[in-house]
């Protein structure tokens, strides 16, 4: 059945197909809610197998089958079941099941809830590694790594969000690791960050089982620049800055961004350029209204 609706879902360009495998859980919420029958089956199918990966990301007891099982078992544990309604939970899997092994697709009230509760239970497990201990544990490994000039961490969980979506780090080396990627580009359909991330794990020798079952997880995100050349020369900045979908995005980035300190085991502000500098640009912006 999941590989008939791969085969329809996947018709179009690969550009347009990898533009739906970055929405995420937003697209599983449109299919969710679509008209189309085959859509809703699709979106309870993969909300449910996102689940799944989560489990294994996240650790969770227990044997991996069945998933069912699996999941209902984390609502007893304080921290994988916090915040979760068992009666959601069994009927977001009544309907995914009877989507799945009877062909009976429920509408689009139903659908739109057991998608909702399929993410609700992904980011619940999320939290044994989006976290801040995670980030300094994982920051403080990488800084190791000769030509690693400094890790830094960005993004929600930089900012002290009350749920951050995952953890981001901007790791700055000399160019030795740097200069081997190729992270694609987002106006032709290249960029992919759960590779770009897996693929500096490989080359900071950091391939750690759990650590690549959470970049599938998308909870982790590693952007590996030359430290040296970014904000010291222009073409290669100008190249990794039109890598990303926003113009603005290091500039938004500086307002929160922190450098680790491996002696005190913290994160602290980022004071070096050029992201001291363009914290300064950000803020002037801001009273200008333009930021």
């Amino acid at each position: 059945m999941e590989a008939r609706l791969r085969a329809q879902g996947g018709r179009g360009t690969g550009m347009a197909r990898r533009q739906q495998r970055l929405a995420g859980w937003q697209h599983l919420f449109d299919a969710a809610s679509a008209s189309s029958r085959e859509m809703r089956q699709l979106s309870l199918i993969r909300g449910y197998a996102w689940v799944e990966h989560a489990l294994d990301a996240a650790d969770a007891p227990g044997p991996p089958r069945p998933i069912a099982n699996r999941v209902l078992r984390t609502l007893s544990m304080g921290g994988l079941g916090a915040g979760l309604d068992e009666r959601k939970v069994r009927a977001a899997i009544s309907a995914r099941h009877r989507a799945s092994h009877q062909d009976k697709v429920p509408e689009v009230s139903e659908c739109s809830d057991a998608v909702k509760t399929f993410r609700d239970i992904w980011h619940a497990l999320s939290r044994q590694f989006v976290n801040m201990r995670t980030a300094i544990e994982l920051g403080s490994d990488l800084l190791k790594r000769d030509n690693v000039e400094t890790v830094c961490l960005y993004g929600s969980l930089a900012r002290a969000q009350p749920e951050p979506n995952d953890i981001d780090l901007l790791v700055l080396d000399n160019g030795a690791y740097s200069s081997l990627t190729s992270p694609g580009k987002y106006s032709e359909g290249t960029f992919d960050a759960v590779r770009m991330t897996t693929e500096a794990l490989h080359l900071l020798d950091c391939e750690r089982p759990k650590l690549l079952r959470c970049v599938e997880c998308k909870w982790l995100d590693i952007l590996l620049i030359d430290g040296v050349r970014f904000g010291s020369d222009l073409e290669y900045t100008t190249g990794i800055r039109l890598l990303q979908p926003d113009p603005w995005f290091f500039l938004n980035l500086s307002r929160d961004i922190k450098e680790l300190d491996p002696v005190r085991g913290v994160f602290m502000e980022l004071k070096r350029p050029p992201f001291a500098g363009l914290r300064r640009v950000h803020a002037d912006l801001q009273k200008l209204g333009l930021a």
